[in-house]
């Protein structure tokens, strides 16, 4: 019996939101995207990014833990003069797991090198799932107030045009036994993450 299966990273996208001013918005060059940890297909059209990801996975085995990621970066551009005002990260899964079989998803990303807050997932020990179509998801403002170094720094005079957006999503995976089977997999998209975001024009 597979006590965790369907642990999966299917689809990635960024959504851009519809801007009341100029649409301005955030530019991806998807052609320069560099992966890494995992197989996955990064595009974008009309201000949007896609990363489908496919082999993302975790099949323990005779091995007791296991942890494996993918890390994904894409070149970006934010129009000088505005700033990313509000994110909402978005984790759509589904997990099958015995009671005596614990993991996690957790993500991590950054526009900028300027830390974005993290979104993790966790399916602790003590109790079995069989869940389709769950989510989780957190919204975060930036605003002088809430975060003035996230504004500075996006409104700075010194900052390019052109940066990074750096993407890190990962699956961990543990048994209570050596007897136990433990299997997460990332095959096709059954697990979607995704960000949402508005630009503001900096103050």
């Amino acid at each position: 019996m597979k006590n965790l299966k369907n642990l999966v990273l299917g689809a990635f996208v960024l959504n851009a939101a519809s801007l009341a001013m100029a649409q301005a918005q955030i530019e991806w060059d998807a052609s320069r995207a560099v992966v890494a940890g995992c197989d996955a297909v990064v595009t974008s059209s009309n201000g949007d990014l896609s990363i489908v990801a496919v082999d993302l996975a975790v099949d323990l085995g005779n091995s007791k833990a296991d942890r494996k990621s993918c890390a994904i970066r894409v070149p970006v551009s934010i129009p000088l003069g505005y700033y990313i005002s509000k994110l909402t990260h978005k984790i759509n899964y589904e997990v099958e797991k015995s009671a005596r079989s614990s993991g996690g998803i957790s993500e991590r990303s950054t526009f900028f090198n300027l830390p974005v807050m993290p979104l993790s997932v966790d399916f602790r020990q003590g109790h079995a799932l069989n869940t389709v179509g769950a989510s989780e998801s957190r919204t975060d403002v930036y605003d002088q107030v809430s975060d003035p170094s996230w504004v500075g720094s996006m409104c700075s005079d010194a900052r390019s045009e052109t940066g990074l957006f750096q993407y890190n999503i990962a699956i961990s995976a543990q048994k209570s036994s050596a007897n136990e089977i433990f299997y997460a997999s990332a095959d096709g998209l059954e697990l979607k993450a995704g960000v949402d975001y508005e630009l503001s024009r900096c103050p």
